[in-house]
């Protein structure tokens, strides 16, 4: 497995037993202070957080993790779909008596919290999906298989795609981007696909109706790279009185990275507004 460098010397990290795996996760910001989980997505690792960790750090304990399968967290052999990630995360705010978490995550994270919150529908203090995808099917296999592809390549190797891709990439991003997706296991793509492929369409806002916590969905545009349909979005919002949504016009899927201070400018006042 590929070994990335740590997200930045200012915070702290640690090796976690949770459950079955042990996670890396990193902490910064006051001890004391509310405490907000951030959940990346697939194929990436804590450092995706760096635009934002310091303003989300100002009023919050971050509690930053590694998802099994990524990065310094254990890579098992099995047990990459939704309830495994959910079943972790629950074993996490255990293992850190978090009682009242806010919950920030990134598309496959934001995924994660939901499917944590139908079991825990008044845990949460607040959560926020960022870009969390709401439908599944066979219109994912076809990415799926293509970042396992890129997965199982040298960091070198992963580098010159992305660079191809976009030649227009900082050094800084490229390197980011080539560590994070070669130290992710294969089996974490491959299972959610072979789910994709036996489910065929699979509704991911009809299960959130038990869902009691105040609940922010922020999301980009499909054209732009977005992976939230605006028909799925406009009945998140319909699901009950607690759940709100907040379109980046021109966003794409990384809006914490490419669209920040809006992105930062939702969250935010989200949070704010459930102390």
């Amino acid at each position: 497995m590929i070994q990335p460098q740590p997200i930045s010397a200012t915070l702290s990290e640690r090796r976690l037993p949770v459950g079955d795996v042990t996670l890396n996760v990193a902490f910064a910001g006051d001890h004391d202070a509310p405490p907000l989980v951030l959940l990346h997505g697939i194929s990436s690792r804590l450092n995706t957080w760096t635009p934002v960790v310091d303003a989300l750090a100002a009023d919050h304990r971050l509690v930053i993790w590694e998802a099994r399968g990524h990065g310094y967290s254990d890579h098992p052999d099995a047990g990459y779909l939704l309830p495994d990630y959910a079943a972790d995360l629950d074993g996490l705010l255990a293992a850190l008596e978090i009682d009242r978490p806010a919950i920030l995550g990134h598309s496959l994270g934001g995924m994660t919290a939901m499917t944590w919150a139908v079991d825990h529908p008044s845990a949460a203090r607040a959560i926020v999906l960022e870009d969390a995808p709401l439908r599944g099917g066979a219109k994912h296999i076809g990415r799926l298989d293509e970042w396992r592809r890129i997965s199982q390549m040298t960091v070198e190797q992963a580098a010159a795609h992305y660079l191809a891709e976009n030649p227009n990439l900082s050094d800084a991003e490229v390197h980011r981007k080539a560590t994070s997706v070669t130290a992710t296991a294969a089996e974490a793509f491959s299972e959610m696909r072979d789910e994709n492929i036996a489910l065929g369409f699979i509704d991911r806002v009809a299960p959130l109706g038990p869902i009691a916590s105040p609940i922010l969905l922020i999301h980009g545009d499909v054209d732009a790279g977005g992976l939230v349909e605006a028909e799925d979005a406009a009945r998140f919002a319909r699901v009950g009185p607690n759940f709100e949504t907040a379109r980046v016009p021109g966003g794409t899927h990384g809006l914490h990275r490419g669209s920040t201070d809006e992105f930062l400018r939702l969250t935010l006042a989200f949070l704010a507004r459930h102390p």
